[in-house]
């Protein structure tokens, strides 16, 4: 799996998913502050990435807009340590978020 996440996580989130084993990307370092929503759920799906994130608005994408997706990985925690604890268990227990919306605590 091939992780894609917001800019509202930073980069330690990134390193604690390379950690574990997985290709991750900062949306931040790929297409910098303030980029459209819409513009990343779209390049993510097109690269085969999942994005992680705690924005609900990639839910209305996906829900009332149709767009297609790898897969979403909500956050609902703004804190970045606990959000970090709540994906690597999430992934150290060996789910996979292809093709699914999940949401974590």
């Amino acid at each position: 799996m091939r992780f894609l996440v917001n800019a509202n996580f930073g980069n330690d989130m990134v390193e604690a998913i390379r950690e574990l084993g997985f290709e991750a990307e900062s949306a931040f370092s790929i297409f910098g502050p303030k980029y459209p929503d819409i513009d990343i759920l779209d390049w993510a799906a097109k690269n085969d990435y999942i994005v992680v994130t705690n924005d609900g608005d990639f839910g209305t994408l996906v829900y009332r807009d149709n767009m297609s997706h790898v897969g979403i990985i909500f956050i609902r925690s703004r804190n970045q340590r606990q959000a970090i604890l709540l994906l690597t268990q999430y992934l150290k227990e060996g789910h996979d978020a292809s093709n699914q919306m999940i949401r974590l605590p």
